[in-house]
């Protein structure tokens, strides 16, 4: 859905994927070319309950 980096220092980035299972993201990561080169040698996969704004999973209501 969204990626970038974050900066301050640029050493992190953030991509939000939607799904039922943690499974996508996961072999996103491992699909990556940079994973692959060697480039990224560490990545994780969190879970993120959204709570404001449209399509919120766990609405405040």
């Amino acid at each position: 859905m969204l990626a970038g980096a974050l900066t301050e220092p640029v050493d992190t980035a953030v991509l939000l994927f939607t799904g039922d299972t943690p499974r996508a993201a996961e072999a996103f990561a491992e699909a990556d070319p940079y994973v692959q080169a060697g480039l990224v040698t560490r990545w994780r996969v969190r879970e993120w309950t959204t709570v404001v704004g449209e399509g919120a999973a766990r609405p405040v209501r």
